[in-house]
């Protein structure tokens, strides 16, 4: 008898624990008092935030409008980004739609599938697409991907418009320059414009839950540098000064920056720790941040609890580096990622999320593909946007939908292996619910019995395979009290899927009327 009631508490103990496993915990706080923190990962209201997020490209382009509204109604997209678990996404878009904003209107909507949207502006079709991700528990990442449109195949350098004096193929002096926008107007993309830019934009959004970051320039290359203490090219400096007026005008804004590295550095180290060619060189646009080594990101008022650094990393399809030749490739690999950006979380004490990745997943890109995500896993670097949700199949960077209606499953089970379990937003009324991370700590379990009665404490599920909730799972929503720094937790009901290797739930969903 002894045996068997041993062996009973032994099952209700493994029991416990895979329910544990299923049912993560959630936290429900007032929707404007959810603040997001930089630590060794991205938090929000202290606890972990387990990022999944996507690229939804347009908003940069001539149509003026993210793609994919001529095939679809937008809520019938969010609500595919939302089944497949993304929990945020990244919106790249040119200075010149807020600059202009009342002059610019999208030109690839299908109104008759779309009429809540029809007569808006750019920047309405903008706040509309925060409103309904909102409703769906879906964050919104801003990119300043250009400043206008027109430069999509010649995008700028640095963090205001300029023209460069070249001198042996590098950049050795630069002047401010105009950008020509669509209405002939040549406009000066000053660093005082940025910060206009950027004060505008956080003053029309900081009051939405669901503005996660501003991505402040997106990848920056020669001739920036890092600082170097060139005024005209130091983007670490400018960085921190673009930042500092966002908050300066905007102190009550709770979100995030995000800062990208830069390209390959066309001058010598400027400090001692400092290589510049790292192992036969080779950075990506947006992907160095080897100087951060003897240069870290130093925001006024103590504002660096609000700081992410977001490095771009690519493989062959992209560009063939010389080391994807090597005939150590991929195991060279992890080395190179380190001396890239792998060492910032341990130098800074501040999260790194990977701000663009993504390529066709064959050949040797498909290689790099598998071991970049076996990267950030290890590196217990899993946060990042992929690039991108589009249906582009033709491109060196392929989306993650065969088209506008079907995920790729490939693609998919890849991105659910590096993040298995994202943190799940839900609306409550007035409250803003959230999972619990389940890569911070271990179940705790407490017997109180040899025989029956187990109790489990838990806040997460330490573990790279861990259960994963299905993209359809529900969770209970709990009232909070209205005061900022009350919060209530409770284990939610999500209907849960048990799998050990977490494979990818695709869920397509059917046309419907926004």
């Amino acid at each position: 008898m002894r045996i068997l009631q041993l062996i009973s508490s032994l099952l209700l103990l493994l029991t416990t624990i895979s329910l544990a496993q299923q049912q993560p915990q959630q936290t429900c706080s007032p929707a404007d008092t959810l603040t997001f923190t930089s630590t060794d990962h991205v938090h929000v209201n202290g606890a972990r935030m387990d990022i999944k997020g996507i690229a939804w490209y347009g908003f940069e382009g001539g149509s003026f409008c993210v793609e994919g509204l001529d095939q679809r109604p937008l809520g019938d997209i969010l609500d595919l980004v939302k089944a497949n678990d993304f929990n945020v996404i990244r919106i790249p878009f040119a200075a010149d739609i807020v600059v202009s904003m009342n002059a610019r209107y999208p030109s690839n909507i299908n109104f008759g599938i779309n009429p809540g949207l029809q007569g808006k502006t750019s920047i309405q079709v903008l706040d509309e697409i925060f409103t309904q991700a909102a409703a769906r528990g879906l964050l919104i990442m801003l990119d300043m991907h250009l400043f206008d449109w027109s430069q999509y195949n010649n995008q700028p350098g640095l963090w205001y418009s300029h023209k460069c004096k070249w001198e042996e193929g590098f950049c050795v002096e630069t002047e401010s320059d105009c950008v020509r926008n669509r209405d002939g107007i040549c406009y000066y993309y000053t660093e005082q414009a940025n910060k206009d830019m950027w004060s505008t934009l956080v003053e029309r959004y900081k009051s939405r839950w669901n503005f996660l970051a501003a991505d402040l320039q997106n990848e920056l290359h020669e001739p920036a540098t890092w600082g170097s203490g060139d005024a005209s090219t130091d983007y670490a400096a400018a960085a921190e000064r673009i930042s500092d007026e966002i908050f300066a005008r905007n102190a009550d804004f709770r979100g995030l920056i995000f800062v990208e590295g830069i390209g390959n550095v066309p001058i010598e180290p400027f400090c001692e720790n400092h290589t510049a060619t790292n192992q036969g060189g080779g950075h990506w646009w947006g992907g160095n941040f080897e100087a951060v080594r003897c240069r870290q990101l130093n925001l006024a008022n103590g504002r660096n609890d609000r700081l992410v650094y977001s490095p771009h990393v690519y493989g062959p399809s992209v560009w063939d580096q010389d080391y994807f030749t090597w005939p150590s490739y991929p195991q060279n690999m992890p080395a190179i990622w380190d001396a890239h950006f792998g060492s910032v979380r341990q130098l800074s004490g501040k999260s790194v999320v990977v701000g663009e990745w993504g390529g066709p997943n064959t050949g040797r890109t498909g290689i790099w593909l598998n071991a970049f995500a076996d990267y950030l896993i290890a590196k217990d670097m899993r946060d990042n946007f992929h690039w991108s949700l589009n249906p582009n199949r033709i491109s060196d960077t392929p989306g993650i939908l065969v088209d506008w209606y079907t995920p790729d499953q490939d693609r998919m089970t890849l991105l659910k292996r590096v993040q298995p379990n994202p943190t799940k937003f839900t609306v409550s009324g007035s409250n803003v619910c959230y999972t619990s991370s389940s890569l911070s700590s271990p179940v705790v379990v407490v017997a109180t019995s040899a025989s029956a009665s187990v109790s489990a404490t838990t806040t997460s599920i330490a573990s790279s395979t861990s259960t994963s909730t299905s993209a359809i799972g529900s969770t209970t929503s709990v009232a909070s009290t209205s005061a900022r720094s009350t919060s209530t937790t409770t284990t939610g009901s999500a209907a849960a899927t048990t799998s050990a290797t977490a494979t990818a739930t695709l869920v397509t969903t059917s046309p419907s009327s926004n």
